[in-house]
């Protein structure tokens, strides 16, 4: 079953180095993790400010919604979260 976006701001998860943001599952809520390299890799370098990542992180977020949901339905799923990082695009 496809997840859908939730409205929530995302924010800095920074013991995992990465963007967290929501998704649901019926009535299940499904963390989702974005990592700041990959977030870096989408700008023109690498940026210390939160509000750049979720700028950079708002342009591609059906993008990053749609991969979340293919990796859920895959069962990729790493310590109860949906981790996207560039090594899923060959990076």
């Amino acid at each position: 079953m496809p997840l859908t976006p939730t409205d929530e701001i995302p924010f800095e998860v920074f013991e995992r180095d990465s963007l967290q943001f929501w998704m649901q599952d019926g009535r299940e809520r499904v963390r989702c993790l974005v990592s700041r390299a990959y977030l870096d890799d989408l700008g023109p370098g690498m940026t210390n400010n939160v509000a750049d990542l979720i700028a950079r992180f708002d342009q591609h977020r059906a993008f990053f919604e749609s991969m979340a949901s293919r990796k859920y339905d895959a069962g990729m799923i790493e310590d109860g979260y949906v981790m996207i990082t560039n090594r899923d695009f060959g990076g």
